[in-house]
């Protein structure tokens, strides 16, 4: 990751002041495959119970330290789009192309470490 972006397949992907990865950018960057845009992967697969456990993982639950959207959220006027923590964007990135997950969480661990 450099500066408001990660380096994903030579491709840049937004990463906002939070951390939060463009969902959006991954969809663009796997072709943007019909049907698996983020709303219809969230919606469609019911995925609030895994934001919901990533939420509780990285620390909202016992002391509310971290609300849902700081795990998943759809961008403002000016930051348009769906954003989510890395392990929730990993999830995505795999729904859209197992390879994909492999290196949106290689990049991720690379930026942590």
């Amino acid at each position: 990751m450099t500066g408001r972006c990660m380096m994903l397949r030579g491709r840049k992907v937004r990463v906002d002041g939070k951390g939060l990865v463009s969902l959006d950018d991954i969809f663009s960057l796997a072709n943007k495959p019909n049907g698996k845009a983020p709303f219809a992967w969230y919606h469609g697969n019911k995925k609030g119970a895994f934001v919901l456990a990533a939420h509780d993982r990285v620390g909202g639950s016992g002391g509310g330290k971290i609300r849902i959207s700081d795990v998943l959220r759809m961008g403002s006027a000016e930051n348009g789009g769906w954003w989510a923590h890395p392990i929730v964007a990993a999830s995505y990135a795999g729904h859209l192309n197992p390879s994909l997950k492999v290196d949106v969480h290689e990049v991720w661990l690379r930026y942590k470490s």
